[in-house]
């Protein structure tokens, strides 16, 4: 394969997607009763809903470079946010959710694990479903608009019925 070679947006979003729902399956294979959880459960399950913010962000990147409007600098990733939201991108609402959830993820890769309590990792998951399932929604709309073909990107059945 040629180095510059560069896969179409929608094949890009779906490879990004896949690793999502992975990660959501694992998220919420089991019931979330936090109140059972150890240490080490709460910190693993707080990274990888960090990862899923991850997942996300890199669909919204290659969307924002698609668009050329990728900011650069130290506050990029709300920037990139704010963005999309002013060029119509992504909805008011999905941004304001975003912007939240990329606060929980600054919080977890700057923080010893030791420090993420219950209700914190608790409100983040609460939230997650609904934010997970309105991202879908406005890229299958984006996406079908920007290609005649695209195929809705899959539902992820293990998303618990949360709202944002």
């Amino acid at each position: 394969m040629d180095a510059a070679y560069m896969p179409p947006l929608d094949k890009r979003i779906y490879a990004e997607w896949e690793n999502i729902s992975r990660a959501c399956a694992l998220l919420w294979a089991r019931a979330l009763d936090l109140s059972r959880y150890d240490d080490l459960s709460i910190m693993g399950a707080a990274v990888i809903c960090a990862n899923i913010y991850n997942g996300i962000e890199n669909i919204l990147k290659q969307i924002a470079k698609e668009y050329g409007c990728l900011p650069a600098g130290e506050g990029w990733h709300a920037d990139l946010l704010e963005s999309l939201h002013t060029k119509g991108i992504i909805s008011n609402d999905l941004a304001i959710g975003l912007k939240g959830w990329l606060s929980f993820r600054h919080f977890i890769r700057h923080s010893y694990g030791i420090d993420i309590n219950k209700e914190l990792l608790g409100a983040a998951l609460n939230k997650a479903p609904g934010l997970i399932r309105l991202f879908k929604q406005e890229m299958d709309l984006l996406l079908g608009g920007l290609h005649g073909t695209f195929t809705s990107l899959p539902d992820i059945s293990t998303l618990p019925n949360a709202t944002p």
